[in-house]
This record gives C-alpha cells, structure tokens and sequence, in this order.
C-alpha cells in the first residue's frame, strides 16, 4: 500500500514525500518529476508550449504507469485531482493525503514565486486562485483518507503524522 499526498501547488507535497521517505528508506516519487524526466521538459514549459490539457494527458498517462512494487510516498500535481480516472486510480493505489494548507498563506506564497503559476490568469490572478482553489479543494476533499492541516503544525508534528500514517500502511492496519 502507498501513501499519496495530495494537495495545492505549494502546499509541501514534494517536501514532505522526500522528507518521509528519508526518514522510512522507502521509495519516492513525485508525479511531476516522472513527467519532466519521461518528456524531457519542466512542466511549466509544456504548459506553456502545449497547452494545460496535453499537460494532464502527459500527467496521467505517467500516473497510469505507477505501479509500485513495495510501499512507495508519491507526491502529485496539484491538479492531477481534475481528471475523475485519476481520482479513481489514486483511490486504488493508495491511502490519499491531503496536505491542506490555509488559503490566505498558499496565495502569498504563489503570488510571490518569480513567475505566476501557469493555473493562474494573470489578468485577474485573485479571482482565478479564488475558482480553482475551491474546485480543487472539494476534490481533494472528495478522495482524502486523511487530512492533515499543515499551516497550523510544527515541521515536527506534520511528520510524526505522516509517519504513524505511513507505518499503518506497511503494517496492514
């Protein structure tokens, strides 16, 4: 069984999947990190060269892929939740993690990034960060076997609570 995090671009997935597997020695991997490798191309380059939509047929042809053959932390898109297949396949792959952070704080640290996220319309980025946010919360909301509030907790606490999650998964529980 595999721990999945899910959860909005900043929220620390790619951070903590590193972090937890460090701690476990257990595998990692980070959907997004497989599309560049697999294509050739950051992710913000295919987006921007061609298209959101060839994007998330890139990114689910690789979650298509993932069969891990021993537990395995796997960090997600943050909008790979978009696609009903892919919530479905992430069910079946796993225990869902939603790394849910405060609103207020995901905005400041996406609008302060050197470039805008490629999700956003820079013509009215808070309306756009607004809609999507919400569309994507209801949906990682609609698949998560646990969410854990990571704005409000020590680095400390966030990880003892992905690993207790993690070692119930190893251990069948």
């Amino acid at each position: 069984m595999n721990l999945i995090l899910l959860g909005f671009k900043g929220s620390g997935k790619s951070f903590w999947g590193r972090r937890l597997s460090s701690v476990l020695q257990c595998p990692f991997l980070d959907t997004d990190l497989l599309v560049e490798a697999h294509y050739g191309k950051a992710v913000r380059d295919i987006v921007l060269q061609e298209g959101e939509t060839r994007f998330r047929q890139l990114e689910s042809e690789i979650l298509h892929r993932v069969n891990p053959t021993q537990p395995t932390v796997i960090a997600t898109g943050g909008g790979i939740v978009i696609d009903p297949r892919n919530r479905e396949l992430l069910q079946r792959l796993g225990q869902c993690v939603h790394l849910k952070v405060d609103k207020t704080i995901l905005e400041n640290r996406l609008f302060t990034q050197k470039h805008l996220p490629t999700f956003i319309d820079p013509v009215d980025p808070k309306a756009s960060f607004e809609t999507i946010y919400e569309k994507r919360i209801s949906l990682y909301e609609s698949i998560q076997d646990h969410c854990l509030e990571v704005s409000t907790q020590t680095e400390t606490a966030i990880l003892e609570q992905l690993i207790h999650i993690m070692r119930d998964l190893i251990h069948g529980k």
